[in-house]
């Protein structure tokens, strides 16, 4: 595994009599950037390398890199870990945000999968609430660990929608720190165990701030780390996170979901694009051998309405009798199309063209075949195979991508044999 190669080589370098000894090819220098915690807080000097992040990562990954207050020395590791963590995070984030065309390198992209994994997740909220049970309570400590998972989920966020700042720059100052402001409160109430999280989504007492926190760190772990490369989270906790998504639709079909709650569309399409791309990813999972392919997948059937409501708020409706694809997309709509199993699964699930609003697949479907190839700003990262989703789905794709072809008039062999972005498939325009 990339990973393990990873690891071998900076044991290697830990094994050299002097640090200049050890070589790797594409090593990336991380600019130090000021870390939280007032005047306890202490910069490392000069500059930060992809080998010592990993060496982080790695340490974290054996020992958890605990607090105890018993061994200071140990204390000591674990905070610089994290402060080298929390500078290669704060470090990227500024590098993409100074570049008048801002992309994520190899070993950015490949750090960031690490941190997004479920298992490094729960370690990391394991520490945080040792810290947190401590009197008096590591402040500094603490501080970082918040401002890592912020900034998580604000560079999973530019990375699954392929947009950097683009509106937040039409945002005023201050309304930007009081998101700011915002969404460290809701990281700083969210529970205490990993494990709690899921249930987050369906709680009561929680504010929806705190409840899109909680969906968005769910959708990391479930969804984007699993498809750059990461092992999955457990089976067993794929049937945990599905139930809480269950309640959360039951909850909104009775008008008390925070999928509900008004304020800016476009984070409001992204909640939804994000909730739609986990329910469909968990589902998968969990029916992964019960389901058939003519029968579909198992659903509670209220969910059936909702789900597509959900997909057509995000998608829109086509604009004439030929259902035609989007020519441009928001970031929502990427969200949707390029992470997650969205399309196949619909493939499934809808495979009766008698269902209401069914139209709305065909119409994801070929949206999706006319962006799956298209070129990406931030990143080129793996997106759903379309032969692999073919011979999962194979009669559900057959009816889908049939109606797919009737509507925009396309030739049937084109879905089928190596579909590019617009540039070799011209749809008809027909009105």
């Amino acid at each position: 595994m990339p990973f393990a190669f990873c690891l071998h080589r900076v044991a290697m370098s830990q094994a050299s009599e002097t640090e200049s000894e050890f070589s790797c090819e594409g090593l990336t220098s991380f600019s130090e950037p000021s870390l939280p915690g007032g005047n306890s807080r202490r910069n490392l000097l000069g500059t930060i390398t992809h080998e010592q992040v990993l060496r982080a990562i790695h340490d974290i990954d054996a020992t958890g890199a605990q607090f105890s207050s018993s061994d200071e020395a140990a204390s000591r590791r674990a905070l610089e870990q994290w402060k080298t963590l929390h500078a290669f995070i704060e470090s990227t984030l500024a590098s993409l945000s100074a570049s008048a065309e801002p992309r994520l390198n190899d070993n950015q992209l490949f750090v960031t999968g690490l941190l997004i994994r479920d298992v490094f997740l729960s370690k990391l909220f394991r520490l945080r609430e040792a810290l947190d049970n401590r009197d008096p309570k590591p402040d500094s400590f603490l501080s970082i660990l918040h401002s890592i998972l912020r900034h998580v989920l604000t560079l999973s966020g530019i990375l699954c929608t392929d947009t950097c700042g683009d509106a937040d720059s039409f945002v005023p100052k201050g309304l930007r720190q009081i998101r700011e402001r915002d969404l460290h409160n809701s990281i700083s109430n969210l529970p205490r165990g990993w494990h709690s999280i899921p249930s987050i989504l369906s709680g009561k007492t929680y504010s929806p701030a705190t409840q899109r926190c909680a969906l968005t760190l769910l959708f990391v772990a479930y969804v984007v780390g699993p498809q750059l490369g990461n092992d999955p989270p457990s089976e067993s906790s794929h049937k945990v996170v599905l139930d809480h998504l269950y309640q959360c639709i039951d909850d909104s079909l009775n008008s008390h979901s925070f999928l509900l709650t008004t304020g800016n569309p476009e984070q409001s399409q992204l909640t939804l694009a994000m909730f739609v791309c986990l329910f469909s990813t968990v589902h998968i999972a969990v029916f992964r051998d019960t389901s058939s392919d003519n029968g579909g997948s198992p659903m509670r059937p209220r969910s059936f309405g909702f789900l597509l409501e959900v997909m057509i708020t995000v998608l829109g409706h086509p604009s004439n009798e030929a259902i035609l694809p989007l020519q441009s997309i928001t970031p929502a709509q990427h969200l949707c199309l390029r992470w997650g199993k969205v399309v196949p699964w619909t493939w499934s699930v809808w495979q009766d063209r008698r269902a209401a609003n069914s139209e709305a697949v065909v119409f994801l479907t070929s949206t999706w075949f006319y962006h799956r190839d298209a070129p990406l700003k931030i990143v080129d990262h793996p997106t759903t195979s379309l032969q692999m989703a073919l011979k999962q789905h194979r009669s559900a794709s057959a009816i889908t991508i049939q109606r797919t072809w009737k509507s925009t008039g396309e030739p049937y062999s084109r879905f089928l044999t190596g579909v590019s972005h617009p540039s070799s498939i011209s749809f008809s325009m027909k009105r």
